[in-house]
């Protein structure tokens, strides 16, 4: 089991953030000390107030600027260089500040930008040149968003703090997709898919935000462990694959995670996957169709898995960039910009979502809003692809022993894909069903549509 990357502190301490500065240097500036140090060995370092938030500061973002981090669970945690120590210290746990610790301001160096500055060689005649404000470095801090109004002042120099609010709710994502649950009970090319995806923001704690496409302003954040299980198959199960100008048998399975970064003032969402697994038997497609056939005993068994494309390792990242054109209280409309890297899928995406009935904030909401019990809602989403790599439709990177797959000549380069859906849910608990449409994914080949059930369980 991997070692957790987040230190957690919930007792009053000191985090030492410099690696030349010594537990026995810091007892002599402050002799009054009896805290425990803690050393900042990981990435993050969460500290639990007595009230029930938790604030998450990442050291290497603090280090070029300061030296410890005090905390105490009645306050919020609060950096500071080792010269300020006495004095930081003393005003931050309400002790007498000694009179040789007191903090000297230095005076300000002259520089062209602010001094006056003789022009022509006049000593009349002068330009003021305003002096520009000192860049801050904008530090994150992530807060669990329960009973929480608002972060408490924090004036430190140099330092701009950052509140991304983590969605403190534990939600169910439980999918189920099939080309058998539509009106026309086409059984082809994408197959089945089965989808758990586990919203907590516990996810934090094993996935560090360094990883990630950053987002370095105030926003609402969710996280979620994602298990993804895909199949494919030719235009035809219940004969022998041709292997030729037909889609592989194909199924993969991965691992992943996912975190939403939500700006209500920008109405922007970015949205980071990634996720790792196989491709390949190991997955397992074979077994996982004969389930669903042996659930719809019209449909005969598959024939051809044995060709399926090769086992071999995957890795992808995906980054979406959505931006809200229309948000109102029961209509929205938002334009998509996606990419996607890997062994799997590599390609760049654009698209909308429109959306109209009543549902929560799409990008995220103030803390403490007050949310209706109930959603009901239509939507529609629209995608065009430039597909440079399918692994389902290729391949994977590695291993090139396959019996049949698609030459890079024989893939359709532009995909067209649409959804339409509707959501209901009340008090968290809910139902999401859709319809998906996709273009032809190789030359030659036909539309496919289908179905989508999601059902919605918070514990």
């Amino acid at each position: 089991m991997t070692e957790p990357s987040v230190q957690v502190i919930n007792e009053s301490a000191i985090v030492i953030l410099s690696n030349h500065l010594s537990q026995e240097k810091i007892q002599k500036a402050i002799p009054q000390n009896n805290l425990p140090f803690y050393p900042a060995g990981k990435p993050a370092v969460e500290f639990e107030k007595r009230n029930g938030e938790r604030i998450l500061l990442e050291p290497s973002k603090l280090q070029p600027h300061y030296d410890l981090i005090l905390f105490s669970p009645a306050k919020d945690p609060i950096p500071c260089k080792f010269s300020e120590l006495p004095a930081v210290y003393a005003r931050y746990f309400e002790l007498p500040v000694p009179e040789n610790a007191r903090v000297k301001t230095r005076p300000k160096a002259k520089s062209k930008k602010n001094i006056q500055r003789a022009v022509s060689g006049s000593g009349k005649d002068t330009v003021k040149v305003a002096a520009s404000p000192a860049k801050k470095n904008r530090v994150i801090v992530s807060v669990l968003d329960t009973n929480l109004n608002s972060l408490n002042p924090r004036d430190i120099p140099a330092v701009e703090w950052v509140t991304h609010r983590v969605d403190a709710r534990r939600i169910l994502f439980a999918t189920f997709e099939n080309d058998l649950i539509t009106p026309k009970n086409h059984d082809r090319y994408f197959t089945n898919g089965i989808t758990l995806e586990l919203q907590t923001p516990q996810v934090k704690r094993f996935f560090p935000d360094f990883s990630l496409f950053p987002f370095r302003e105030d926003a609402f954040v969710q996280y979620s462990f994602r298990l993804v299980q895909n199949m494919y198959t030719p235009s035809d199960t219940r004969t022998e694959p041709t292997l030729k100008n037909d889609r592989p048998y194909s199924s993969y399975l991965y691992l992943g995670f996912r975190k939403k970064t939500n700006s209500l003032e920008r109405r922007l969402r970015l949205t980071n996957d990634f996720g790792a697994g196989v491709i390949g038997q190991y997955s397992p497609g074979a077994y996982f169709q004969e389930v669903v056939h042996k659930l719809f005993p019209t449909n005969d068994p598959p024939k051809g898995w044995e060709t399926q494309i090769k086992t071999d390792f995957l890795v992808n990242y995906g980054f979406a960039l959505e931006k809200g054109i229309v948000s109102e209280r029961r209509f929205l409309f938002t334009g998509l910009a996606q990419v996607q890297l890997g062994t799997l899928y590599s390609d760049i995406g654009a698209g909308f979502r429109f959306q109209t009935g009543e549902f929560e904030p799409y990008f995220g909401f103030q803390a403490k809003s007050v949310l209706s019990k109930w959603q009901a809602y239509f939507f529609l989403n629209g995608l065009v692809n430039w597909v440079g790599y399918d692994a389902t439709l290729q391949g994977g990177v590695f291993n090139k022993k396959n019996i049949f797959v698609l030459k890079p000549d024989e893939i359709e380069r532009i995909v067209y894909k649409s959804e339409l859906g509707l959501h209901f849910s009340y008090a968290g608990y809910g139902f999401e069903f859709s319809n998906t449409l996709l273009s032809p994914e190789y030359k030659g080949g036909m539309w496919h549509n289908w179905g989508r059930i999601t059902a919605i369980v918070p514990f």
